[in-house]
């Protein structure tokens, strides 16, 4: 076995070199996503990750440790590549809080120079750190660029990133990858900034704007500016986006996608293309097909992601939870098995072949550019809600409940609320259902709720605070219900669910019937 390791570890590096030199070559970059070859990416893309988990068990402290700790064994060859399950998952829980910035580095130690370290707050409330080297940066670079190729036309490319700018992991890391190839104007989410910018420069350019979908929702609207005269992509991530609103944005923008990504590992691990989101409104025309295709359970459309298993491997476990692993060796902070806690399932082609054979289907596959295997992405795990690219947390809530007797007398139950209104923009209410008996005739308790829990999110959750910044410009800033016991959303019907409802996510029309909005 010992040989037949050194053998698979000498030939990825050798791979890795041939890799390096075809993306420094504009025109034969291809290759590397040619057809027919998703078998041997699959196989070699774990077998870069062996190489990686071998190095990191000897050579990074806090997974030495990590390893050792939870019993971990390594992987057994089979028809996969490899067999990963013996290899403990890590989170953020457990490792990431767990063990130093510096352990979980390469010989213990950050590098001196060449680092560059972006946060995250998510809603745990307090910033998480994360350290990224020039290889890695180098990597990522290559593969967003490589992906921005496919939208590449006869006009100069004019980058503008809405995504929120300072430590954040998403807007920084956007910009620095982008601007060695293109035109870049690092906006964050200012709406008029934007329209300032394209008005100054004109419609000589292709326009490539990246933002939550809220945010590019709300630019849209935006009177007086017809955006039909320019030439612009929209790419969003942070959050799902429901079909109706695509092709709402699709009468100001002539193609709007989506990236998976996240601070804990990278941006852009995974993109929508032509094919993933023809497949999606299949699944939205078609019950059966979606019956056979997706988990309908969690009571959402999943969004579909292509994703290049040379780079990433992602699984799934028990809980139906994707653990991804980054391939590469060169990262100073090895990610191997982390759980994200996000929903999902996996499918490569040939797999899902014969699914869309049983349905007649196969017409779809006209529009599959490359054949990577699919991630499909149900949201989180976690009972936590997008809100302007904030995860927002029903523990948040109950930190605000708790620390006031006088909240915990009156106050049966909670729930956050995500809904569309009428112009399917998205919007966050903060609902509290009274105990038997008490009431809030003139609103003193609500508003002290209202001005509590923002204070603490505010607070803890700097994406949060971030958020609310652009809320306010589309006037969807977070709303307070306080509703009498067993009355409007909280009423009682059928029978009831053991376990709290802490998250409710409603579309349009659901809103209305709850009297949300109009």
């Amino acid at each position: 076995m010992f040989i037949i390791k050194r053998i698979m570890f000498l030939y990825v590096t050798l791979q890795d070199w041939v890799v390096w030199q075809l993306v420094k070559e504009e025109k034969i970059h291809k290759i590397l996503l040619a057809p027919g070859i998703e078998g041997y990416r699959w196989r070699i893309g774990r077998w870069r990750l062996y190489r990686t988990l071998d190095s990191a068990k000897k050579k990074v402290p806090a997974y030495s440790a990590f390893y050792k700790a939870h019993e971990s064994k390594d992987p057994k060859i089979d028809k996969g590549g490899l067999n990963l399950t013996g290899i403990y998952p890590m989170d953020k829980q457990n490792y990431i809080k767990k063990y130093s910035t510096s352990s979980r580095c390469w010989y213990g130690e950050i590098p001196r120079s060449g680092i560059l370290v972006d946060e995250s707050s998510g809603s745990s409330g307090t910033p998480t750190s994360w350290v990224r080297g020039a290889d890695e940066r180098r990597a990522i670079r290559q593969l967003i660029q490589v992906n921005f190729r496919q939208l590449e036309r006869n006009q100069q490319i004019f980058v503008l990133n809405a995504f929120a700018m300072g430590a954040w992991a998403t807007g920084m890391a956007s910009t620095m990858a982008l601007l060695e190839k293109y035109m870049v104007k690092s906006t964050g989410p200012d709406q008029v900034k934007i329209i300032e910018t394209m008005l100054e420069f004109g419609n000589k350019y292709d326009y490539i704007i990246l933002g939550y979908p809220p945010f590019l929702r709300d630019l849209v609207e935006i009177k007086g500016f017809n955006f039909k005269q320019y030439k612009i992509t929209a790419i969003y991530g942070g959050e799902a986006m429901s079909e109706s609103m695509r092709k709402y944005l699709e009468k100001s923008f002539i193609r709007v996608v989506g990236s998976y990504g996240a601070s804990d590992l990278e941006i852009n691990i995974a993109a929508e293309s032509d094919f993933t989101i023809a497949l999606r409104n299949e699944i939205l025309k078609d019950p059966e097909f979606s019956k056979d295709l997706i988990i309908s359970e969690y009571g959402v459309i999943p969004m579909i992601f292509q994703y290049n298993p040379f780079d990433y491997v992602f699984e799934i476990n028990d809980k139906n939870e994707i653990l991804v692993s980054i391939c590469r060796k060169n990262n100073i902070n090895p990610r191997i098995r982390y759980n994200i806690h996000d929903l999902g399932q996996i499918y490569r082609l040939k797999n899902l072949k014969p699914i869309l054979k049983k349905h007649n289907k196969m017409h779809l596959l006209k529009k599959l550019q490359v054949d990577l295997p699919l991630l499909l992405h149900y949201g989180r795990s976690d009972l936590s809600l997008d809100f302007y690219g904030a995860v927002v947390s029903p523990e948040s809530i109950k930190q605000v409940i708790f620390s006031n007797k006088s909240y915990t007398d009156r106050i049966n139950a909670f729930r956050l609320v995500a809904y569309e209104d009428a112009k399917a923009r998205k919007n966050l209410l903060f609902a509290f259902e009274l105990k038997q008996g008490y009431s809030d005739a003139k609103g003193e308790l609500s508003r002290q709720l209202f001005r509590e829990v923002t204070e603490y999110l505010n607070k803890n959750n700097l994406d949060f605070k971030q958020a609310c910044k652009v809320a306010a410009q589309a006037d969807t800033m977070p709303k307070v219900l306080l509703a009498e016991y067993n009355k409007s959303i909280f009423e009682r019907k059928g029978v009831q669910k053991l376990k709290n409802e802490y998250i409710w996510n409603l579309n349009h029309e659901q809103a209305k019937l709850y009297g949300l909005c109009k």
